[in-house]
């Protein structure tokens, strides 16, 4: 009795093992679909999700991802985050699900774009920058 036990155990084990390793693989194929649609380059995906480009390459290669970077890639590349998690239902996000559309200027969405692409650190820099900027205008203003 205690052998037959074992034995499943070891089975099932075994089985989960297995299950996880092709979970992991899907993962790292959607991840990989997703990578190649965005024609994103390692920097920029990984800046979406405000992680290094290490980062987006061990995604990439692993599969292991956390459920913020996932909901932050979503977010950016309006991918839907079901398909991203199971591979199921439609891949992007349907119009209704994203943020109302705005009347942005396109020079003004270009430098958006520019920014959504930066590294956290340079996007810190920028915002310095900008303080800066206004405390300017602000000092300007007071004289």
């Amino acid at each position: 009795m205690i052998d037959i036990y074992v034995k499943c155990c070891f089975k099932t084990r075994v089985k989960h093992k297995f299950n996880v390793r092709l979970m992991k693989l899907d993962m790292v194929l959607r991840l990989k679909e997703m990578f190649a649609e965005t024609s994103a380059t390692l920097e920029s995906f990984g800046a979406a999700a405000d992680k290094s480009p290490q980062a987006a390459a061990a995604w990439l290669k692993t599969g292991n991802i956390s459920i913020e970077s996932l909901h932050a890639l979503s977010d950016y590349y309006k991918f839907d985050i079901h398909w991203m998690i199971t591979g199921e239902g439609p891949k992007y996000r349907s119009e209704s699900d994203s943020a109302p559309a705005t009347d942005i200027p396109p020079d003004e969405q270009a430098l958006l774009n520019k920014y959504r692409r930066m590294p956290a650190e340079k996007k810190r820099t920028m915002q310095t920058i900008s303080d800066a900027f206004d405390q300017q205008e602000i000092d300007r203003d007071a004289v």
